[in-house]
């Protein structure tokens, strides 16, 4: 018997073959393999993610806090990981304004669950 864990919001935590039953108390999972970067549970059962096309309207952008780089084709709502930042920010109307401060490579990751991984990358100068 294979397992799929999954934590209170959806997101595939890890696959275990022959779990010991014992164990599985107190463990979210359901039956069968299933990959975190294409599924997430809902409701205890297995979903496909979706793929985002978001793009970015230009490739650089001056690290001046004024120029402003917009990535659309986002969902709407969705959550979106910053640089370094930990905590994701929420972005409603599927577009996001980015400026920058600090010259670099900047990148954005989906924090969504609903969707497969995805990351863009923009350049400050």
């Amino acid at each position: 018997m294979v397992i799929t864990e999954y934590d209170s919001a959806g997101n595939i935590t890890g696959i275990t073959i022959n779990p010991v039953p014992e164990e599985l108390e107190g463990i979210n999972y359901v039956e069968g393999r299933f990959n975190a970067s294409d599924y997430y549970i809902q409701n205890g059962v297995p979903v496909e993610a979706e793929d985002c096309g978001a793009v970015w309207d230009k490739e650089t952008l001056v690290a001046d806090g004024v120029d402003t780089a917009v990535l659309s084709g986002l969902p709407s709502p969705c959550l979106l990981i910053v640089g370094r930042k930990r905590n994701p920010i929420t972005v409603t109307g599927g577009v996001y304004n980015f400026t920058a401060t600090n010259a670099g490579a900047w990148r954005i990751q989906l924090g969504d669950v609903h969707l497969r991984p995805h990351e863009w990358f923009i350049q400050a100068t």
